[in-house]
């Protein structure tokens, strides 16, 4: 009786092993896919609907931690160095984790998103607000987040929208305090 629960255990992490690798199985249509992808040009990879990443995740919201470990496998073998835009993959990496409620893994993920300030253009500012503000939303800090939201340089900022519906949907999930909804709703805190 005495090795019971370790045989519990046991069998519960093989339970997990099997759910994970069903989960992989149903993102990716074969194994030669999921390398196929990882052969991909970073702009093809990244940004494009019908490949890359953005493929496997499309295929179901099971499918997005696969896909931001897709993203990392792809930055691995690209040797980090030589991608010109890594933070976005990093970017992208991130909200696939906070998506799936991995907010540890998101937080890591998004950390490497900062772009370096070689030059203090509007647009460097406005990408490292948003980073910063997602960032303060996942640790539950309001106070970071609405900071953010005020250090956009513009308020045409493109992300400024999403720091709006992270405001107005604080302390909700990333996923539904992303959504086009709480972007929409109006703060009165102002």
């Amino acid at each position: 009786m005495a090795d019971r629960p370790g045989r519990w255990l046991n069998m519960l992490a093989a339970l997990v092993f099997l759910l994970q690798a069903s989960a992989q199985s149903e993102c990716f249509e074969s194994a030669s896919e999921r390398e196929s992808l990882l052969q991909l040009a970073e702009d093809r990879f990244d940004l494009y609907d019908d490949s890359g990443w953005r493929l496997v995740s499309s295929r179901g919201g099971h499918c997005r931690i696969p896909a931001a470990e897709l993203i990392l496998d792809y930055i691995d073998l690209s040797d980090e160095e030589g991608l010109e835009r890594s933070y976005l993959l990093h970017w992208h990496a991130g909200q696939l984790f906070a998506f799936a409620d991995e907010t540890a893994d998101a937080l890591r993920q998004f950390r490497l998103a900062y772009v370096s300030p070689q030059s203090s253009s509007d647009a460097i500012v406005a990408w490292n607000a948003y980073v910063t503000g997602t960032i303060a939303f996942l640790e539950d800090d309001w106070s970071g987040l609405t900071q953010a939201r005020a250090e956009m340089p513009s308020v045409n900022a493109p992300n400024r929208p999403v720091l709006d519906g992270l405001i107005n949907c604080f302390g909700q999930p990333y996923r539904v305090a992303y959504s086009q909804r709480c972007r929409r709703l109006t703060d009165n805190s102002e």
